[in-house]
């Protein structure tokens, strides 16, 4: 029998992937992507993990991987990725892994790591037909004179920042005085401001470089600012208005050539033109809310991989229900920060079906998460007091 790997930080999204593996029988092996101590980690506090985990650092990454599974396993273990960094180094360590691991991604050493590049993304997603808000790369120091306005400041990839320089800039000055004042990086993307209806997520699995590509639902995010779909949400079933972007999106991911889990992200408008934004090509921090929906995706990935899987029985098990998600410890610091109003929060907390972090008959990584957000916060207060 096929063992398996998640590989990611210690966070909801690796959390989710052991949970969904563990409902279906598995015990994973977990490596989480960090310079701290496995003791300290919440993620490896799971009943489903197998041992004690693993830490590593993405330098030390492909080593831990060569130590613990190097070792001749009569069938390869099957690898799954929960973060951005981590599926960037086993994409660039795509041919030497191989030889002893049964890997996510396009089947190109390197390639992936160019799809990750969201100008890339965005070609690509303008070719098959996807609406792309209009966007400028501007490097440092650079001076913007003619754009639409308003727009956004993101990073270039999402392997440069993440979503760490998201800003929404109504005017050319608070434009150029952000980019005056952005240092880290050398380049920054200028997008198109887009008047939201609603965020919302096409969370799946793609098989066999796109010959299959299961997307059960789609995820509904209603925010109030923000781009960080990281919110209370609605996991529901796609009418005939997706039929068009599902299309354009199945597409997309067979011009990758990708095999793995993923997400991808649009924004619908007030007029109901569909945006792309940008493709995920790692397991998604709320496609929990898929497994609790009746499709489990990181098991999916696992049977289209491992000798004797069944995807074809395992998806005539699977159902659909409709699903309320909320990240625990993200949505109190929204409520805290004043961005959901106090009753908004306990209406929604009292409504969902699912959380990120908490699930019952495997408490202890909330637990133990909680304690440490608790002496974060009690240590950020007595600070601030005496400050």
């Amino acid at each position: 029998m096929n063992e398996v790997i998640v590989i990611g930080s210690d966070h909801h999204n690796t959390l989710g992937v052991v949970e969904s593996l563990g409902q279906a029988g598995l015990s994973p092996h977990v490596i989480i992507e960090s310079s701290q101590p496995v003791s300290q980690c919440f993620v490896t506090k799971s009943k489903y993990c197998k041992g004690r985990g693993y830490t590593a650092t993405c330098e030390q990454l492909v080593g831990v991987l060569h130590e613990h599974f190097d070792i001749g396993l009569p069938e390869k273990p099957v690898v799954i990725a929960a973060n951005d960094r981590v599926a960037s180094v086993l994409d660039n360590h795509l041919e030497e892994l191989s030889a002893f691991l049964l890997m996510p991604g396009t089947g190109k050493q390197g390639e992936l790591e160019y799809w990750m590049d969201k100008p890339n993304m965005s070609r690509l997603a303008d070719e098959v037909g996807m609406n792309v808000p209009r966007t400028r790369i501007v490097k440092a120091g650079e001076i913007v004179d003619d754009f639409v306005f308003p727009c956004m400041t993101k990073s270039v990839s999402t392997l440069k920042g993440g979503k760490s320089n998201i800003r929404i800039c109504p005017d050319k000055q608070s434009l150029n005085d952000f980019l005056s004042q952005q240092t880290l990086y050398s380049e920054v993307q200028v997008q198109q401001y887009i008047d939201k209806e609603f965020e919302f997520q096409l969370i799946g699995c793609s098989i066999n470089s796109g010959e299959q590509i299961i997307i059960p639902g789609r995820t509904h995010i209603v925010r109030p600012r923000g781009y960080d779909n990281t919110f209370f949400l609605r996991y529901i079933e796609m009418d005939d208005s997706f039929n068009s972007v599902c299309a354009q999106a199945r597409e997309f991911i067979r011009r990758t050539r990708y095999s793995g889990l993923f997400s991808i992200e649009f924004l619908r408008d007030k007029q109901g033109v569909d945006y792309f934004l940008e493709m995920n090509f790692r397991n998604d921090g709320n496609a929990v809310c898929v497994t609790a929906s009746g499709t489990n995706l990181p098991y999916l990935w696992y049977l289209s991989k491992a000798s004797g899987g069944d995807v074809k029985a395992e998806l005539e098990r699977s159902s659909f229900k409709p699903v309320t998600l909320t990240p625990l410890v993200n949505y109190f610091y929204n409520m805290a920060e004043g961005e959901v109003p106090f009753g908004e929060w306990l209406r929604n907390n009292a409504k969902t079906t699912q959380f990120t972090t908490y699930f019952k008959g495997d408490t202890a990584p909330f637990w133990y998460q909680l304690k440490k957000e608790s002496r974060h916060l009690m240590s950020a207060v007595y600070h601030k007091l005496l400050g």
